[in-house]
């Protein structure tokens, strides 16, 4: 008959001892063996949802597993030990209770958020003391929103004011596309790109620069297109220099209660003499200042 105090049967090995060889066998490092190939699925995964970290090309008669954050093997940087004998988890150090490891080695990570974003290392021991080692990167993106267009100067004058245009908001890991009347943009040296692309700056504003403009934000598990952006650009005042210019001028009435514009037409023969002296307002009952028109001429 066999002591009392012997094991039940040969080979067998109480769980706290293949919980302390395991855990133990992390600190000194033995030999590498192997190399694991363990697999993300998804290889992109969504923030708030489940990714599985699948083993494969396992070695047999192992004691256990250990799941570890990062590209090495740091006792400090463990998650969960397995023991395949007991076929249970032992939370470690970074354990947040969303994981769990499976009898083939696959680690469940449930709810995942962008913090877990990284590399993660198994090791598996097999009864020998030999480990193979195999390391995973785990890529969080988050749902992307609606993005919006904010403007520095939505009201630029032509030829004077640049414009710059931002992608809001803005989110990391994140790609920012833009697109000029339906189309992207093409090489110009009056666009100006910030590194990240979420900035467009329109160094030369034209008439013609109205828009519409849009911002697209990507990553690898969604997209999403802003709404269209005006610009409202101003016309350049044209002022009258008597050295300059001489002019001939038309008056043309609107049909608007009290409120008369003059044309001008450029002529360099015209007397200069002829011109009426300028003045501050452009309605006929001087209420209306030039400034409220622009690219009017006021008389």
């Amino acid at each position: 008959m066999e002591h009392p105090s012997a094991p039940a049967h040969r080979g067998h090995i109480p769980r706290q001892g293949l919980l302390l060889a395991v855990s133990l066998l992390t600190f000194w490092n033995p030999p590498t063996t192997a190399q694991l190939t363990i697999e993300s699925v998804p290889t992109d995964a969504l923030e708030g949802t489940d990714v599985l970290l699948l083993v494969h090309n396992l070695p047999e008669n192992l004691l256990g597993y250990v799941w570890l954050k990062g590209e090495g093997i740091d006792p400090d940087q463990q998650i969960v030990i397995y023991v395949i004998e007991t076929q249970e988890n032992t939370p470690w150090l970074l354990y947040s209770g969303r994981e769990t490891t499976y009898h083939n080695g696959s680690l469940l990570f449930q709810n995942v958020t962008r913090n877990d974003t990284g590399y993660y290392t198994l090791q598996a021991i097999d009864q020998d003391f030999n480990n193979a080692v195999g390391t995973v990167q785990l890529r969080v993106y988050p749902e992307l929103t609606k993005p919006n267009i904010t403007c520095n100067n939505s009201n630029p004058v032509e030829h004077k004011d640049p414009v710059v245009l931002t992608c809001e908001p803005e989110t990391q890991n994140t790609t920012y596309l833009w697109s000029i009347n339906n189309q992207s943009l093409l090489d110009s040296t009056w666009l100006k790109l910030s590194p990240d692309n979420r900035t467009l700056t329109l160094l030369h504003v034209t008439i013609n620069d109205t828009g519409p403009y849009e911002c697209e934000t990507w990553n690898p598990v969604s997209a999403c297109r802003s709404d269209p952006f005006y610009l409202n650009v101003l016309l350049t005042p044209w002022p009258i220099s008597t050295r300059l210019w001489g002019g001939i001028l038309s008056g043309v009435q609107k049909r608007a209660p009290r409120k008369l514009f003059l044309t001008v037409y450029p002529w360099t023969q015209a007397n200069p003499k002829s011109l009426p002296e300028p003045s501050h307002y452009i309605s006929a009952d001087h209420s209306l200042p030039c400034s409220d028109f622009p690219g009017q001429m006021c008389v």
